[in-house]
Order: structure tokens, then sequence, then C-alpha cells
């Protein structure tokens, strides 16, 4: 039974009738096929409710495991990181029956412990954007003496210094996100729009069997 459960052929079904079903009830307005993919897109959220569970689950196996076994240079960091994720839990369920991100037991963890932690890690980032910036401006092409004529403009349009040296600057600089940036960006967004479609009919027809084959290399 086990082995006819697993078969490909089922979950390319499965697949290929969620996808068209959605499909259709986007482009027309027909009331059974809308209810049945918000059904859908409910029980999809259930599902993404359990599998964060079941993440939370792994993830804690693995870290008492390196506290039990004192695994050198990682075993401080389970506890933190277990710690972390139980005390915030037990804190909240006193307040389980009435949920509140208004809380201080989320407003505080949020406000004092992540947000610090963020900022700190976007001002150490800061550092590796130059030191890559600083290796890719390099005036060896035609191509690259471009690239770093048009960093370096919009770098001081967005700098109060810019316009000081010159106050045409900040125009420079809108026209290079607005008329150059926005189009390239636009085009990438559409080429990945079509891949996406592209893999999506790939899993519906039954061509992508990566999706579908357990084991080495399958999902």
């Amino acid at each position: 039974m086990s082995s006819v459960l697993r078969r490909p052929e089922i979950f390319m079904f499965i697949a290929g009738v969620v996808m068209g079903l959605t499909l259709f009830g986007y482009f027309f307005n027909v009331p059974q096929v809308i209810d049945l993919v918000t059904w859908f897109q409910t029980f999809a959220t259930h599902v993404s409710f359990f599998a964060v569970w079941l993440g939370f689950l792994t993830a804690a196996r693995i870290h008492i495991y390196n506290i039990q076994r004192r695994t050198p240079g990682v075993w401080y960091f389970s506890i933190v990181m277990f710690l972390s994720c139980l005390i915030p839990f037990l804190a909240a369920l006193p307040e389980i029956a009435k949920p509140s991100i208004e809380t201080p037991i989320y407003t505080w963890p949020f406000n004092w412990v992540y947000t610090p932690l963020g900022a700190a890690l976007y001002a150490t980032t800061g550092f590796y954007i130059f030191s890559a910036a600083y290796r890719a401006f390099r005036a060896r092409s035609l191509e690259a003496t471009i690239l770093l004529v048009a960093g370096c403009l919009v770098m001081l349009g967005n700098a109060p210094i810019g316009e000081v040296i010159w106050n045409q600057i900040p125009t420079i600089n809108d026209w290079l996100q607005m008329t150059g940036q926005t189009p390239g960006m636009r085009a990438l967004n559409i080429t990945a729009a079509l891949g996406i479609v592209y893999f999506g009919l790939r899993v519906a027809i039954g061509a992508e069997k990566r999706v579908t084959t357990f084991g080495a290399g399958g999902g």
C-alpha cells in the first residue's frame, strides 16, 4: 500500500489539479471554484503551521544532542538558540487563549533584542558591501568604467555631499535609478516570472521528475 501511495503519478495529478483550479479561479469568477481555491489556501496555511513545528522539533533535537554531547565549539550556541525559542514559548502559554502581539512578551524581545541585532548585522554588512564595491569598481574595461561612473554618481546622489559638489548630481541619480535601473529590474522580474510559470507547467504535466522522485536528488 505504501508503495502505491509513493507513486509519482499521484503527486503529479494532485499538483496539476490544484494548479489548474487555482489558475481557473484567478481568471474566472466562478463562486464554487473560488471557494475551493480558498479552502486550498487555508489548507496550505495549516500545513505551513505544522511544517514550522516540525522544523522547530527537528532543530530542538539537534541542539539538545549538541548540548548532551558537549560538541566542541557548538554546544553553548545550541543553549542560546534553544533557550531563545523555549523561553518566549513558555512565557506566552498563559495568554494562549487571547494572543496579542502588543503584549510585553512579544514587544520587549522584538524592540530590545531583535531590532538591535538586526541593526548591528546591517552595519556589519555595510563594510562587506563597500569591500565588494571597491573590488568591482575597477576600470579595467569599458563596461567596468561605466559601472564605476554610475555607481559613484548614485552614491553621491544619495549622500548630502553630492548636492554640495554639483546640484545636478541628485537629478542624475534619479535618472539612473528610474530610467536605467527600473527597466532592467522589470526585465529580470518578467524573466523570473516566466521561469516560474515554465517550472509550474513542467510540474503539472509531470516533466519535472525532481519534485516527485524520492531518494537522492528528489523532493
